[in-house]
């Protein structure tokens, strides 16, 4: 039998393990259901976002029971009731799903504001954790489409649409709660032209692009100390050329990247205002996307 999310356990120190500092100091395991009636052990849950047309949803770190155990019959977490919520079945993977012709993706990738959106949910959820005890049945109901959780899958859609171009035409991609299709969502640094040309109509548009890294920067000071990886341009011939430009989160180190490495991106990417650009404005244009983890990033 199932429970409602638990945002804090005990170690077998008795020392409490908040679900959203997980991983911030050494546990002792197995770390144990915070109800003093039970003890059954817990396992942590990463944050993750769910994707579905018209809708976006994070869902905060927690723990959950660990496989075997049940909380016991008195405990505050042990769910009931009986409703039921239908859940479709999403557990082929995105190279299978290629393989049989299924096109349509949900991206479970995060950029950098969805990562700040789960982390500011998360302290809610810490703050006010669910109370709902209503135990939820899982049954299946054919096929979802898939779910795409990690760049190197998101890669394989970006090459498997790049060699095939009658598949390229129909992939989809469930992205921000839009259904986006692969032309509007991957680039490559030859097709920066229709990116920025988006960018003067739309401001912001999240995409995955393919660029090369050329400078690793220092903290630039005129900048509040931010580091910028700059990438190889987009030459237009006789007009300017354009610059992809990277600005890292402090807490992640320039060092995890190389230089002339060919990367893909995920990030919501903008032109940033004249004062605070990177690449000088006789060079070219330029554009920019925030990357606070390195799960944004996957080399090509």
């Amino acid at each position: 039998m199932s429970g409602i999310k638990i945002t804090f356990a005990y170690d077998s120190n008795g020392v409490r393990v908040d679900a959203d500092s997980y991983g911030a100091f050494p546990i002792a395991h197995p770390l144990i259901c915070p109800d003093k009636n039970c003890e059954a052990f817990l396992e942590h849950v990463n944050g993750y976002k769910r994707e579905s047309y018209g809708k976006q949803q994070f869902i905060p770190v927690f723990y959950r029971l660990e496989k075997g155990f049940d909380h016991s019959e008195y405990c505050s977490y042990k769910s009931s009731g009986r409703d039921t919520i239908v859940a479709g079945e999403s557990d082929h993977e995105v190279k299978d799903a290629l393989a049989k012709g299924e096109l349509l993706f949900r991206i479970h990738v995060m950029d950098a504001e969805e990562r700040k959106k789960l982390k500011d949910k998360a302290g809610v959820f810490q703050q006010f954790p669910p109370n709902d005890t209503t135990e939820r049945k899982y049954r299946n109901r054919g096929r979802r489409s898939t779910y795409v959780r990690t760049m190197n899958s998101l890669l394989e859609i970006y090459n498997h649409g790049r060699l095939n171009p009658q598949d390229r035409a129909k992939i989809r991609l469930i992205i921000g709660g839009k259904l986006v299709k692969w032309t509007d969502f991957f680039y490559s640094t030859n097709h920066l032209g229709s990116l920025k040309s988006r960018l003067h109509r739309e401001g912001i548009v999240q995409a995955a692009v393919v660029v090369k890294v050329s400078v690793i920067g220092l903290p630039n000071q005129k900048l509040k100390g931010f580091c910028f990886i700059e990438c190889s341009p987009k030459t237009t011939g006789l007009g300017k050329h354009i610059y992809t430009t990277l600005k890292l989160a402090k807490s992640l180190p320039s060092s995890h990247f190389a230089l002339n490495q060919n990367i893909m991106v995920l990030g919501k990417f903008c032109i940033p205002e004249p004062s605070d650009r990177v690449t000088p404005s006789y060079l070219g244009n330029e554009i920019r996307a925030l990357i606070t983890h390195t799960q944004q990033v996957v080399k090509v």
